[in-house]
């Protein structure tokens, strides 16, 4: 909370620069209450979106992110209880938590918007398919953790690097295509991903690997149930030199 409890503080712009803003950065202050007072649905101030509004919290059962947006802010949507989410293009930022442990179903991402998804961003939460499109270009720490929902999964070329535990104990995806140009996979991302609690562990999951990637995390995969599909399994010394 940068500026929590700055209640005097009436003014000041958000640059379009900043790449994230922190849950309850500018909670309590003049301003922060201005735009809550005078917003219908969602709470924005400059180019950042913070969250819903009470009424909205109830009632809204489709996200939409307006025009102008940049940064969804840490948490913004965190625990809420709505079906789907479309972003606008001009979001650059999905922070961490943003959607964490929600009800979000599915969202649409614009291809050539979102640059980072941020760590936690969808852990918890009730997706079914993810298509993260062209122009993402990070994945952060357990993004997508423990979506039990979860079937399948495609990840743009653009992306070059996947978090750690990004897609752990995922448990009941069914395929993931990264396609090619992602370069780095983190520790466990993909850990006991498909695992299903073991009765079709090794035999459950489909995964399509790109001839682009440079290293594979500690644990990437580890008891995750997968039938392989990969450039490098007929090259066993060219597997070894990223795992």
């Amino acid at each position: 909370g940068s500026f929590f409890g700055c209640k005097k503080l009436s003014s000041f712009t958000i640059p379009t620069t900043v790449r994230f803003v922190t849950d309850g950065s500018f909670w309590d202050t003049k301003r922060y209450q201005d735009c809550c007072a005078s917003a219908t649905d969602y709470i924005i101030m400059d180019n950042c979106l913070f969250g819903l509004t009470t009424s909205a919290q109830n009632n809204l059962k489709d996200i939409v992110v307006p025009q102008g947006v940049r940064v969804i802010a840490s948490s913004a949507f965190g625990s809420g209880n709505f079906e789907t989410a479309t972003l606008s293009d001009t979001v650059r930022v999905i922070g961490d938590s943003a959607f964490a442990s929600s009800t979000i179903k599915s969202i649409t991402i614009p291809p050539n918007s979102v640059k980072t998804i941020g760590s936690g961003a969808f852990r918890r939460s009730e997706l079914v398919d993810v298509n993260i499109p062209e122009g993402v270009e990070s994945i952060g720490d357990e993004a997508f953790y423990e979506c039990d929902n979860l079937k399948s999964v495609i990840i743009a070329g653009t992306v070059k690097d996947i978090g750690a535990r990004c897609f752990a104990e995922s448990d009941y995806v069914e395929s993931i295509l990264m396609k090619e140009g992602v370069e780095n996979i983190g520790a466990s991302a993909f850990e006991r991903t498909g695992y299903q609690g073991g009765y079709r562990w090794g035999d459950s999951v489909r995964i399509d690997l790109p001839s682009t990637l440079k290293s594979i995390g500690e644990s990437a995969f580890n008891w995750a149930g997968y039938k392989w599909v990969s450039p490098y399994v007929a090259d066993i010394a060219k597997w070894c030199e990223i795992a």
